[in-house]
């Protein structure tokens, strides 16, 4: 069986998320044949959204909460993460440096942290998308 991954976070954060993706994979967090379902590939125009995102969340084996000022401003990624802790899925609340101290910390209190360390392309990218 698969080891199933599903990502939670800000669209604004999408190089961040590939980012982490690696620094995941490269440390054995995240296995290499793990699947990440994606909303913007994996659902067609008319699909029930939320319905979508509950099927996908309930076949996760691992839910991943990307931890940004992006994700706490997110109405989706609040749902995800609150659906992931209702269905008693693990969760791992993931992010750049500092992520531990964000809000999703006080819901996820035995969720593993990891501080992820931000390579150049990825927060060039970053600071891109700002401008």
């Amino acid at each position: 069986m698969r080891d199933r991954v599903f990502f939670s976070y800000s669209r604004n954060d999408q190089k961040l998320v590939e980012s982490i993706a690696r620094f995941l994979r490269k440390r054995g967090l995240l296995k290499g044949d793990a699947f990440t379902f994606d909303p913007a590939k994996d659902l067609s125009p008319g699909d029930d959204v939320r319905s979508a995102i509950r099927e996908q969340i309930e076949s996760a084996n691992t839910v991943v909460v990307i931890a940004t000022e992006n994700s706490m401003r997110s109405s989706w990624v609040h749902y995800e993460a609150g659906l992931a802790g209702a269905l008693g899925k693990r969760v791992l609340v993931v992010g750049p440096r500092g992520a531990g101290k964000s809000a999703l910390m006080q819901r996820f209190p035995k969720s593993l942290v990891v501080d992820v360390p931000i390579d150049e392309e990825t927060l060039s990218a970053m600071q891109r998308q700002r401008l």
